[in-house]
């Protein structure tokens, strides 16, 4: 009899208000706590795309500058590379400049407004 008094009792007490609202309470800040996980996961993913675009991005810029490294790495390409920034030529070459002769303007008769051309019409 004493043990199903002692079952009683803490089915009373499991079985209250006062746990269901604890109960409640437990299951909210659990929610709560997983939204802003989810919340954080997914500015992190984002935040990881961007930065993987960007690496991809360098990785590019990396090769590109490998290749003006390697470039530059010879004669040839620094001579060229100061022939380019710089408009120079070596002893004993000349340098022809070619210039574009003047282009020559269309000569056209200034447009007539409205009122002119009725007035022309009339003549």
């Amino acid at each position: 009899m004493l043990e199903f008094q002692v079952k009683k009792r803490v089915k009373k007490i499991l079985y209250s208000r006062a746990m269901f609202v604890l109960l409640l309470v437990v299951i909210a800040l659990a929610g709560k706590a997983t939204w802003s996980v989810y919340q954080k996961e997914k500015i992190s993913r984002v935040n990881l795309e961007r930065l993987q675009s960007e690496i991809s991005e360098l990785k590019g810029r990396e090769g590109y500058i490998k290749s003006g490294i390697d470039r530059l790495g010879t004669s040839r390409g620094i001579e060229e590379e100061i022939r380019q920034k710089f408009k120079v030529v070596k002893d004993g070459e000349a340098m022809v400049i070619l210039i574009d002769d003047e282009p020559t303007q269309a000569t056209s008769s200034p447009e007539k407004g409205f009122w002119s051309t009725i007035v022309d019409v009339f003549r």
